[in-house]
């Protein structure tokens, strides 16, 4: 059975959320969530049991370019923490820009079984820029 999540036709409005917080969420080493804070579950607008068990694609924004995202796993997967601006799609189909920082989990072996995923707000001036 798919269990994947029919995706939204993109808005060209922005989620209304508070920008003082920050969204986590933890992957394996495929990009399947593992976890989302309350933070992130609110700001995606998908309920958490919608959220876990899927790719983290599920909240990619049409309007990113594929290659930003090979670039992203690529450098993580090598051991790279990595910073990036990213725009998202809630499941409303509108949109949000996080800053986004990964953490690699690594087991006792040095093994990578996982990433941590951190994200802010970007500030209006930068998106103003984008």
């Amino acid at each position: 059975m798919d269990t994947r999540i029919t995706r939204p036709t993109p808005s060209d409005r922005e989620v209304d959320w508070n920008k003082t917080k920050v969204l986590l969420s933890k992957t394996d080493t495929k990009g399947t969530i593992l976890y989302a804070n309350e933070a992130f579950i609110d700001v995606s607008g998908y309920d958490e049991f919608e959220l876990i068990g899927q790719p983290h694609n599920v909240i990619r924004h049409p309007d990113m370019p594929k290659v930003i995202f090979k670039f992203l796993w690529d450098s993580i997967k090598s051991s790279q923490n990595i910073h990036a601006i990213i725009k998202n799609m809630s499941k409303t189909g509108r949109y949000y820009w996080v800053i986004t920082d990964f953490k690699i989990i690594s087991d006792s072996d040095g093994e990578i079984v996982g990433y941590f995923g951190t994200r802010k707000s970007v500030p209006e001036e930068i998106i103003v820029n984008l």
